[in-house]
């Protein structure tokens, strides 16, 4: 499950407005890149365009997390965090024998 959330959340594309200037009534545009920039989009400075409803850029997936692969993202750190939280109850009796023997 954290294998297919990780690799999800670096290929899927997190969601960019459609490049057409046709209807730009009510829409504004973007100061960086000129092109239409519809309401929660944002401009990422290291992707170089802008991402529909976007949360961030991610240095771990090397990607934007934005619409389309945020469930991705968030399921992926969900699972770590349990993950995570799993290893370390199922460890702790080995480290306190560990520390027990230490003393």
């Amino acid at each position: 499950m954290i294998v297919f959330h990780y690799y999800m959340a670096i290929t899927t594309s997190p969601g960019y407005p459609p490049q057409a200037k046709d209807d730009l009534t009510g829409v504004s545009i973007c100061r960086k890149c000129i092109a239409p920039k519809p309401a929660r989009t944002h401009h990422c400075s290291i992707c170089n365009r802008c991402v529909l409803k976007m949360d961030h850029h991610c240095p771990w997936l090397n990607n934007c997390v934005g619409h389309f692969n945020h469930r991705y993202f968030f399921s992926f750190c969900l699972f770590m965090t349990m993950g995570c939280i799993y290893c370390s109850i199922s460890g702790w009796d080995m480290f306190r024998d560990a520390y027990a023997a230490i003393e």
